[in-house]
């Protein structure tokens, strides 16, 4: 991905505002890029994973589009009562972390979710991942428990919700 940027000219990517949208199967090769720079092998999702996701009505699937680049995305979905959702996963590209693309994803899930009748959104979180768990926080959720071994033996995760 070129980042290099003109600073007499231009903003630097990372500073622009994203253009949230739906993520379709033209982005499946950038969906898996991007979840395999964010994730290990073990957790980042495989082609089908992503077009199960993409296929779901209820799950939504948002990348954010910084000039042309998908600088990130998010996967949430509705539960079957409807009331409660997940976050499924949302992935930033290193670039743009810090500059809002996160920030901007979860609220457009949650807008969508709002949209369709969720009034709570739970997510996991890798308990050693201290700035996913800061942003996290910072966006109001708050820590449920602790989910031993949520991601293999030794990798435990915080179970997370947020009331919409």
């Amino acid at each position: 991905m070129d980042t290099t940027y003109d600073k007499d000219n231009a903003q630097h990517p990372a500073m622009m505002k994203p253009r949230i949208r739906s993520a379709t199967l033209s982005d499946l090769t950038s969906l898996v890029e991007i979840d395999r720079m964010c994730f290990t092998e073990d957790l980042a999702f495989d082609e089908e994973e992503f077009r199960r996701h993409l296929s779901d009505s209820n799950a939504v699937s948002l990348v954010a589009d910084i000039s042309g680049t998908a600088a990130g995305f998010s996967i949430a979905t509705l539960e079957h009562s409807g009331r409660e959702a997940t976050l499924v996963t949302l992935d930033v590209l290193p670039p743009y972390r810090r500059s809002g693309v996160g920030s901007a994803l979860v609220e457009a899930a949650r807008h969508w979710l709002l949209g369709r009748g969720a009034g709570r959104l739970f997510l996991q979180v890798d308990t050693s991942n201290e700035a996913a768990l800061a942003f996290y926080l910072g966006l109001g959720f708050r820590k449920v428990r602790i989910l031993s071994g949520y991601y293999g033996r030794g990798k435990d995760a915080y179970l997370m919700r947020k009331n919409l």
